[in-house]
């Protein structure tokens, strides 16, 4: 009985990985279909590698600025904890959502317990459990998805003229259009769609697994908030949350100083299109390949008018740049962490 159940896990994991490889070819497909390739390597030498360079050494304290303020929110429930441990944690969970979308999270959970219960076990006590530590992930991501929301929302508010014809030309009104309704209609029927929804799953809060699971995940972002509005170090966990995507924000203006095509773009579209490629990343395909690239080229044709060969130039840099930064960090954290053992 449980070897098959444990078959049957694996059935299902083999699956999914099959299925996200697949959605990340087909995307890359579709995404780099009928590009020259003559013009792209020409335009690969027009970039100023200095910039790619920068792009780079802001990942990486990216990634020192995550680790930090996700130790900040391990230290409750182990003081001991130090920064190079949840460094290492951070760049190996990177390198091995290579191998598997959202990997990368189980395994510097892991990690990162494992780590803390070796060094307690010396004093005699138990270390962190990897339940605590996922809860701080979670919570991290959820600050993460607040920051995008607020800044697309910041962006809709004051550049609307640009970002915000952009949403109702090409996709509001083309709905709109097809069901003869109005865009304002259109909300007021999502509205009406989304309160039915709410309505149906706080009736069968107490008959549906499903319905509890995705109750308890509403519950739980917003204990999270609550969480870091109460502790004391909220005005460094928000001071780390600004140093990190001020980088992420360097990483991709870095690119766009690089690219002689793209000079018109000034920090605003920089912004713009790193918000673009932020929820390109949360697609889940192996290490972002394809999904960023598709999502990242429309956003800089559709918004902006620059052909899609100069949208995937773009797309390629900068995650190329990140994923390239990722496998160094990740091999060197965890070539490291095998030498402290």
């Amino acid at each position: 009985m449980y070897e098959l159940t444990y078959n049957k896990m694996n059935w299902k994991k083999s699956l999914k990985y099959l299925l996200s490889l697949a959605i990340a070819g087909l995307m890359l497909y579709f995404a780099f279909r009928g590009i020259d390739w003559n013009s792209f390597m020409e335009g690969l030498k027009q970039c100023r590698w200095g910039f790619i360079a920068l792009s780079m050494a802001a990942s990486v304290l990216a990634f020192f600025f995550r680790s930090e303020r996700w130790r900040l929110l391990i230290k409750p429930f182990d003081q001991g904890m130090d920064p190079l441990t949840t460094f290492n944690g951070v760049n190996i969970g990177y390198l091995a959502n290579f191998a598997f979308p959202r990997l990368g999270e189980v395994v510097r959970c892991g990690f990162i317990s494992r780590r803390s219960k070796l060094r307690h076990k010396k004093d005699g006590g138990e270390g962190v459990s990897f339940d605590k530590v996922l809860g701080t992930v979670l919570l991290s991501r959820t600050w993460d998805l607040a920051v995008i929301f607020i800044l697309l929302g910041l962006l809709l508010v004051t550049r609307w003229q640009k970002f915000g014809e952009f949403f109702t030309s090409q996709m509001a009104a083309p709905l709109s259009g097809k069901f003869n309704l109005s865009i304002m209609e259109l909300l007021g029927i999502f509205a009406a769609i989304m309160a039915l929804i709410i309505a149906l799953m706080w009736m069968l809060r107490s008959r549906s697994r499903l319905v509890q699971k995705a109750l308890g995940f509403i519950k739980g972002i917003f204990e999270g908030f609550r969480s870091i509005v109460n502790t004391p170090q909220k005005g460094r966990f928000l001071v780390l949350t600004l140093l990190l995507w001020s980088m992420y924000w360097l990483m991709s203006m870095s690119i766009v100083w690089a690219m002689p095509q793209i000079q018109g773009l000034n920090w605003v579209d920089a912004w713009f299109l790193c918000l673009a490629g932020s929820i390109a990343w949360i697609i889940p395909v192996p290490g972002g390949f394809g999904a960023y690239h598709w999502v990242v080229a429309m956003a800089l044709s559709g918004v902006y008018g620059h052909t899609w060969a100069d949208g995937i130039l773009y797309a390629t840099l900068n995650h190329e740049a990140q994923a390239i930064t990722m496998v160094v960090c990740g091999f060197t954290s965890y070539i490291i962490e095998v030498l402290r053992k």
